[in-house]
C-alpha cells in the first residue's frame, strides 16, 4: 500500500488478528467478515433445531438488508431473538454487542466499511444465483457425482 496504513481491516474473528491489528495499525478500523461470521451461526444456534429455517430466514432478511437502518435492525434483531431465544445464546449477545464491527446498518458512514460490505453481498447473491440455476462441472459418470451435484452447493460439491 505504499507505505500507508489501510483505511479499514475486515477479518474474520481470529484472537490473535484481534490483538495484531491495534498494535500494528495505529489508524485503521477493524471491521469483521460478515460471511465468516454468518458462517458460524448454524453451529451456534443448533441446524438440529425445529425451527431453524425459519430462524435463518428471518436473520438473513435483517444481516443482509442494504436498505435497513440502524435503529430498526436493532429493534428486529430484538424481535428475532425473544422469538428464537438468542437472549440465552452467549454467541449472539456477543454479535449483537459488537454489531458497529460487522453490521451494514452500523457501519453504513463509512466509506470504505459499505464498500466492502457492499461487495460481500454482491459475491454471497452471485455464489446464491450459482447454486440455484446452474450445476457443476462432473468429473465422472457416476450416479453417486450426479446425486451430490443436486443436493450440494458449488463450493461443497467441490469438496465432495
Amino acid at each position: 500500500m505504499g507505505g500507508k496504513e489501510p483505511n479499514y481491516i475486515i477479518t474474520d474473528q481470529d484472537p490473535g488478528i484481534l490483538k495484531a491489528v491495534p498494535l500494528v495499525f495505529k489508524k485503521a478500523r477493524h471491521r469483521f467478515c460478515m460471511w465468516h461470521i454468518m458462517k458460524k451461526v448454524p453451529t451456534k444456534y443448533g441446524v438440529t433445531r425445529e425451527d431453524y429455517i425459519v430462524f435463518i430466514r428471518k436473520i438473513n432478511t435483517i444481516i443482509w438488508d442494504e436498505d435497513i437502518e440502524a435503529a430498526e435492525f436493532d429493534a428486529r434483531w430484538e424481535e428475532i431473538g425473544e422469538e428464537h431465544g438468542l437472549n440465552n445464546i452467549d454467541w449472539f449477545k456477543e454479535m449483537f454487542s459488537k454489531r458497529n464491527q460487522w453490521v451494514m446498518a452500523h457501519c453504513r458512514d463509512l466509506e470504505m466499511g459499505a464498500s466492502a460490505m457492499d461487495q460481500q453481498r454482491r459475491t454471497h447473491k452471485k455464489l446464491d444465483n450459482e447454486d440455484k440455476h446452474t450445476s457443476p462441472k462432473m468429473d465422472t459418470h457416476l450416479a453417486l457425482e450426479a446425486d451430490g451435484a443436486k443436493v450440494y452447493t458449488h463450493k461443497v460439491f467441490k469438496e465432495f
